[in-house]
């Protein structure tokens, strides 16, 4: 019984009851390395919010939304340094 709590406690799509009651009694989601909730769309959290400029691009670090005009490309020995 416990190992399946614990399995319930990972599925992202609970119905929030589930989740609210599964943290009451100690059954926290752990998410796994790499692993992120995935967005599909939505508007970009650096712009303006008169611009709505809509985008699919997330950060890999925080998951917040990003557009095309706020993204930085950075060249594979530069990302090595950071």
């Amino acid at each position: 019984m416990d190992e399946q709590l614990q399995y319930r406690a990972t599925i992202l799509s609970l119905p929030k009851n589930i989740k609210t009651r599964l943290n009451i009694y100690g059954y926290k989601p752990t998410l796994q390395v790499g692993e992120q909730r995935v967005r599909a769309s939505g508007r970009c959290q650096f712009c303006d919010r008169q611009r709505d400029r809509k985008t699919t691009k997330v950060c890999t670090n925080c998951a917040k939304l990003i557009c095309r005009d706020h993204l930085v490309e950075v060249c594979p020995e530069c990302f090595s340094e950071m």
